[in-house]
């Protein structure tokens, strides 16, 4: 990990993501906070316990009466500090401890005099309020005798009655202490978890993409809000950014040039994790491929999850709408259909129920036949694969395909779990064509592209793309693009 972290460049760190990562953890910092809160609340009360403080103020007056007020004054301060010095001798102490009944005293003491004034402050400091009002209380009974080893011409009188009051263990408040506890552990966790994460190597942004993958990054695409919470995130929503469509018609450039050097349209899009995109790249691929040729099929491959294509599922992103089974395919012991869109040239294959061993249905012989079969029908084949960590079955299907790309969601995934599956991937007989960032919160604008960053914004008035030149009208497709409650960019 250390040496992960000391070979990080700057160049790689993004500030957003790091700032998604402590708001994704904050739990953690505000348990951290607590924590530190409360062991240094139990340190100052183990060790620094609160004191329990008394004070009274005394007049000194000169028994003279033609005396000044200077002399008066003068007089307060000369008995302030041989009262004070009185006071601290061992001898007084004790007595004073005896007369409000203790055996001793080691607590402070003190004697101030206010200045240009004739009046003693008195305080001392006792554990208990009890013990503190009983000891000023026998200063203040003492006073007379004591006034008499100081000068017999001073009077020395009570001005007020004792007060108690708290007197903090340390100099600083508890309040104050465990609020800067609290912020120095919230601080140490957030450090932390930017460390662990910076360590991991993280993909966070195209520099970190490009340096730290053994692959092409071939585009990439930013964050991108959807305006209504049920709205899907499709090209054909009017919503979307200049941006996020320049991204997808790219990687559709990519794909019909691929197909005309292979001769073959069949392509994986693959991803290490769940919920990186490729979902999402695949519908927006289709409906963006349906600008540029007659029919495209989507192939719904993650079998061992229930197909958003059955007629019982929620109906999200591309599979909204009205949906016919057309045909059927018998593999072994499974089935799979093949169903087309209403008012679309989208087709999909899917399962109509769950399966588990699709290994055995993959290297079925039948199966190279079918999707053979399709290619014959159908010029682009976009294959949906499970996730690359969970199971084999993308390896198997991209051995299938003409060529396939790989989805990285901008910090999920680890740069060399990401090159061990694309060195997977590139022992397949697909060519394998890169990878795209996906979902990238960026502080500065992307490189990739035009730049217009992370949410559709003001890009609103480029929503209707039947005015977009050359891409055509995709708001025809508008009211099949979905509404489900997909994450965004997340597939």
């Amino acid at each position: 990990m250390i040496e992960s972290f000391r070979a990080l460049k700057l160049s790689h760190i993004e500030p957003m993501y790091l700032i998604r990562v402590c708001l994704r953890d904050l739990w953690m910092i505000i348990l951290a906070a607590l924590c530190g809160a409360m062991i240094t609340g139990t340190v100052l009360t183990l060790f620094y316990p609160n004191a329990v403080g008394a004070k009274v103020t005394l007049v000194v007056n000169s028994r003279v009466a033609s005396s000044s007020v200077i002399q008066s004054n003068n007089a307060a301060a000369n008995t302030a500090k041989t009262f004070s010095e009185l006071l601290n001798t061992d001898l007084v102490r004790r007595r004073v401890a005896q007369s409000a009944g203790y055996p001793g005293y080691d607590g402070k003491l003190s004697v101030k005099v206010q200045k240009d004034t004739n009046l003693i402050d008195v305080s001392l400091t006792a554990p208990t309020s009890k013990q503190a009002y009983a000891l000023i209380q026998s200063v203040c009974n003492s006073y007379d005798t004591l006034t008499n080893y100081v000068s017999k011409n001073m009077l020395v009188q009570k001005f007020n009655t004792p007060t108690i009051y708290s007197v903090p263990g340390t100099r600083v408040s508890r309040t104050t202490a465990m609020a800067i506890a609290a912020l120095l552990a919230a601080l140490l966790m957030a450090g932390w978890l930017i460390f662990s994460y910076l360590a991991q190597e993280v993909i966070q942004n195209e520099n970190g993409a490009r340096d730290l993958l053994d692959a092409r990054l071939i585009t990439t695409i930013g964050h991108e809000k959807v305006q209504r919470r049920r709205r899907a995130l499709l090209i054909s929503e009017p919503t979307v950014s200049f941006a996020f469509a320049e991204s997808i018609q790219k990687l559709c450039t990519l794909l019909e040039q691929k197909r005309s050097e292979h001769g073959r349209g069949v392509f994986s899009i693959c991803s290490l994790c769940e919920h990186e995109g490729k979902t999402m790249l695949t519908d927006n691929l289709a409906y963006a491929m349906l600008q540029r040729t007659d029919r495209v099929l989507i192939f719904d491959a993650d079998f061992r999850k229930p197909s958003r294509f059955m007629p019982d599922s929620p109906r999200t992103a591309a599979a909204r709408g009205k949906w016919t089974d057309l045909r059927s395919f018998r593999i072994g012991r499974n089935e799979l259909r093949v169903a087309k869109q209403e008012d679309a040239e989208l087709y999909v294959v899917y399962s109509p129920k769950t399966q588990r061993n699709l290994a055995d249905l993959f290297g079925e012989p039948s199966f190279a036949q079918m999707l053979h079969a399709l290619e014959q029908e159908f010029p682009y084949i976009l294959i949906d694969t499970p996730p690359l960590s969970l199971f084999a079955d993308a390896e198997q299907l991209a051995q299938l395909s003409s060529a396939s790309l790989m989805v990285v969601r901008q910090g999920v995934s680890v740069a060399p779990a990401i090159n061990d599956t694309i060195d997977t991937l590139r022992d397949t007989n697909a060519e394998f064509l890169g990878v795209v960032l996906n979902d990238a919160r960026t502080w500065l604008p992307l490189q990739e592209g035009y730049g217009y960053g992370y949410g559709y914004g003001a890009y609103g008035k480029y929503g209707k793309y039947g005015k977009y030149g050359k891409y055509g009208k995709y708001g025809k497709y508008g009211k099949h693009s979905g509404s489900g409650q997909e994450a965004n960019h997340a597939g």
